[in-house]
């Protein structure tokens, strides 16, 4: 046993050495890891609240639309406000008969959607009014679920948690809007199909209050069912709005989003830059370095401060990638999407962000940035499609006005500009003027479809689409069934054949 004391004791030596020599690194880089971290020198949702707390709260639509919205919820028709094709309310007596009895809340929400701000803040708690509300949705199969309990939100709160604008509740009183307008057009009254078709659009205006990417998606599709509701009435009910109507529903549809419908990502970026700043440090300069214990605030978590974390977190941030880089290609990624979103159909290739989102991906230097990216394709078609509905629906109001005056439809849509149109709407998908022919003394407004050829005005089949549904392709249908597959055949934008589809067997109320 003696004769190991030498070696033993220049194991020791040399053991202790190592130690020592990679310590002394190790403990320097700890002092400094554990004594940088992160700084928040910016509250963004404070920023992007600011323009909305400025304005008066009598001045606010949101607590009107939650008490039309609860008013809608409590004793309607069962499943009413799940349905998306608003023709189906013509065939349900019972809608209308609730509908009727809710006008009083309808015209409270119309008289909303005239005031200058919705007044919904960015927060990560509910507010209390908005707590008791949310409460009574958390009910399944007659048993109560477990609610959000009330909390004080967060003075500074982290961008990518906060409660997005409520566009649940949006969208039953649009819906509600919607059916109101549709069962006035089956009436004859004009006066209430353009005062709730208004109020669908102004409130789509509201919802893009905060120049949030999400925001203006949701305000696109409200916008877009607006407009083909006010279509399916052209063609269904053509003479039930006057000329006076008609010419102040286009003045508001042109108002929209300032004429120009286009998509933002400031409250993205300021998402992004929120993350940067609280899971990296900053030497002053734009840089640092990942701050490992932070990065559990990605998905929802709290920081992570256990033995582990703290022992290879100084050891990891070379690893993980520097703040100005991340900065770099996240701007680098941004500045592809904002240029290719609101771009038309025909010059558009989200190609080359999708190209530039792969090419960080599998890289954990980029991780908070690849995780930050969206999908170009699905925005930009949302946005675009509100664009070519816009226009066409439009065009179809111009052609009724004009067969008023003339006693006739026009024989090409030149006839229209520039008393009724200040110049020819385009085809989204080729950039060419819309096309239009009279078909069996009717007019049919189209485009031309994926393949660029123009079939007379013969719609494709959607047959093989992902929706399982057959008949001629409506534009509602086009975008979403044409990037799947991209169907031959032209694309029906005015009017749209729904003959093939069957009104709704009879529902029960909630109530008698």
């Amino acid at each position: 046993m003696l004769r190991y004391l030498p070696t033993l004791r220049q194991l020791v030596f040399w053991g202790g050495l190592v130690l020592l020599t990679a310590g002394i690194p190790y403990g320097v880089m700890a002092y400094r890891f554990w004594n940088n971290p992160p700084k928040l020198s910016r509250n963004i949702a404070a920023e992007l609240n600011a323009p909305v707390l400025a304005i008066p709260d009598d001045q606010k639509a949101w607590p009107i639309y939650r008490e039309a919205s609860m008013a809608l919820s409590i004793d309607g028709p069962d499943q009413w406000k799940s349905r998306d094709e608003f023709r189906t309310y013509a065939y349900d007596e019972q809608v209308a008969s609730f509908l009727k009895r809710k006008e009083a809340d309808l015209e409270r929400a119309r008289q909303a959607s005239k005031l200058p701000s919705l007044g919904h803040l960015l927060a990560d708690e509910y507010t209390a009014e908005d707590l008791e509300f949310t409460r009574r949705f958390y009910v399944n199969d007659g048993k109560k679920l477990n609610p959000p309990q009330a909390k004080e939100p967060s003075e500074n709160p982290i961008l990518l948690h906060v409660l997005l604008t409520p566009a649940g509740e949006l969208h039953d009183v649009t819906q509600a809007l919607a059916a109101r307008a549709w069962i006035a057009a089956r009436e004859g009254d004009g006066k209430a199909v353009a005062e709730n078709l208004e109020a669908s659009i102004r409130i789509a205006g509201q919802i893009r209050e905060i120049p949030m990417l999400v925001n203006d998606l949701v305000a696109s599709r409200v916008y877009g069912n607006a407009l083909k509701l006010w279509g399916a009435v052209l063609a269904e009910y053509s003479d039930v709005l006057s000329d006076d109507q008609l010419i102040r529903l286009e003045k508001t549809a042109r108002e929209f989003a300032d004429g120009k419908l286009l998509l933002r990502t400031i409250a993205e970026r300021g998402a992004f830059y929120d993350l940067l700043q609280r899971i990296y440090t900053d030497d002053g300069e734009g840089d640092g370095y990942v701050y490992l214990p932070n990065v559990g605030m990605l998905d929802g978590g709290r920081p992570n401060d256990d033995w582990y974390t703290r022992l290879i977190a100084p050891l990891a941030t070379s690893n993980l990638g520097s703040r100005r880089e991340a900065a770099r290609a996240y701007d680098e990624l941004m500045t592809l999407l904002e240029a290719e979103i609101v771009r038309p159909f025909w010059e558009c290739d989200c190609r080359r962000y999708d190209a530039a989102v792969s090419a960080y991906e599998g890289n954990k230097q980029y991780g908070l940035v690849t995780l930050m990216a969206t999908s170009a394709h699905r925005i930009h078609t949302i946005g675009r499609d509100a664009v070519q509905q816009r226009d066409a629906t439009l065009t179809a109001s111009a052609l009724v006005r004009f067969r008023r005056k003339h006693g006739k439809w026009p024989t090409t849509l030149e006839s229209l500009v520039p008393e009724y149109l200040a110049k020819l709407p385009l085809d989204e998908l080729t950039g060419k003027p819309l096309r239009y022919r009279i078909t069996d003394s009717r007019p049919r407004l189209y485009s031309v479809g994926f393949d660029g050829v123009d079939d007379q005005g013969q719609a494709g089949s959607v047959e093989s689409n992902i929706f399982g549904l057959s008949g001629p392709i409506p534009w509602e249908w086009s975008f979403a069934a044409g990037i799947q597959a991209q169907p031959k055949g032209d694309f029906i934008l005015w009017p749209t054949d729904f003959s093939h589809i069957e009104p709704p067997p009879p529902i029960d109320p909630y109530v008698p």
